[in-house]
């Protein structure tokens, strides 16, 4: 199979990221089977309001990343894909995150790591929920269509490729990826999970009467390709050039303090983001769950409770902060005035020392 004149073919339409091993000239043959994942890309009513492209970023097992966007203008129908065919290297893990975009500014994002499976063609979906703008879930959980879930794809989450990929919920009929047996991936080029591996085409969703002639763009690092692409120089945005989160505000929603209600009181697109649930001990672990333990100050510690000191007279001689400082060491017999050193011989506990009588 040869990446050529095809490229104006229907099956443009599709997201698609090509990775290429800076040594090889050439795409090979097709073969089969062939190992690749589909990344299936997709929001609903809510987020689809908000956002006007999609941005995925896909990092390889040796720390390379590289960019591809979609604008949603471009009246192509949804899921959007992005094919990934595996070559040679590790299988995984392979990190894909995927942010909806309004402008510059990132709305939500949603993050999924997967392995590919040796000679099988597999699809992975990721949709962007309106429910995940107000849900915070602790690490390494992200936010998914059914709330919080683990960020790794199980195998079996990852779902046969039938030639096409229809929208969940969304209404309308299966969507056909176009000839070549409908593969969104027809003309991807192969990766090599090694450094340097990945050749990113800027304008991988152009339409199909869009591209120029083959000889007229040249690949960077020099590399001639029928019908590559010339980088535009303002194609990407680096990273530290972003918008941040609250610069775009909803319509209708009036900013106020952040409180941890589960609730985007400042209209960042962002909820209870100034509460660290993990060591807040007014909001250990969940909003409003105070740590408050028995005759003790309280810590809150990896979203749990625990004694951070005991209050004068009192310790914590169960090793348990469950209850607090259970023991009053100034009369327990059996751990007067320290845990552990108890009054024998008949005598009591008297203001934390061991006498015969108080």
């Amino acid at each position: 199979m040869a990446v050529g004149h095809d490229l104006r073919s229907a099956l443009v339409r599709t997201l698609f990221l090509a990775l290429l091993a800076a040594s090889i000239g050439l795409v090979p043959g097709c073969q089969s089977p062939r190992t690749e994942v589909i990344v299936a890309v997709d929001a609903d009513a809510t987020v689809l309001a908000l956002i006007d492209s999609f941005r995925i970023e896909v990092t390889d097992p040796g720390g390379e990343t590289r960019t591809a966007t979609a604008m949603l203008s471009d009246g192509q129908p949804l899921p959007r894909t992005l094919g990934l065919y595996w070559t040679e290297g590790p299988l995984g893990p392979f990190r894909v995150v995927v942010s909806g975009m309004r402008g510059t500014s990132v709305v939500t994002t949603r993050e999924a790591r997967f392995e590919f499976i040796r000679e099988r063609t597999l699809v992975l979906r990721i949709t962007l929920v309106g429910r995940c703008l107000s849900t915070v879930c602790n690490a390494p959980e992200v936010c998914g269509e059914s709330g919080c879930r683990d960020v790794e794809i199980a195998p079996a989450e990852l779902e046969p490729w039938t030639g096409t990929i229809d929208r969940r919920d969304a209404g309308g009929p299966p969507i056909d990826a176009g000839p070549d047996g409908g593969r969104p991936d027809a003309f991807v080029l192969p990766i090599d999970a090694g450094m340097d591996a990945f050749v990113v085409p800027p304008d991988a969703f152009v339409e199909p009467d869009a591209f120029v002639e083959p000889d007229a763009f040249v690949e960077p690092d020099a590399f001639v390709e029928p019908d590559a692409f010339v980088v535009p120089p303002d194609a990407f945005v680096e990273p530290d050039a972003f918008t941040p989160a609250d610069a775009f505000v909803p319509d209708g929603c009036t900013p106020g303090t952040e409180t941890c209600n589960a609730v985007d009181d400042d209209c960042d697109l962002r909820t209870d983001e100034d509460f660290d649930l993990t060591s807040d001990v007014a909001h250990c672990g969940m909003c409003g769950r105070a740590c408050m333990l028995a005759n003790a100050t309280p810590a809150c510690n990896a979203s749990s409770c625990e004694i951070d000191s005991c209050n004068m007279g009192f310790g914590d001689c169960n090793s348990s902060d469950g209850d607090g400082c259970e023991t009053n060491l100034r009369t327990s017999v059996t751990h007067c005035g320290m845990c552990g050193r108890g009054c024998t011989g008949g005598r009591m506990c008297c203001s934390g020392m061991c006498r015969f009588s108080c």
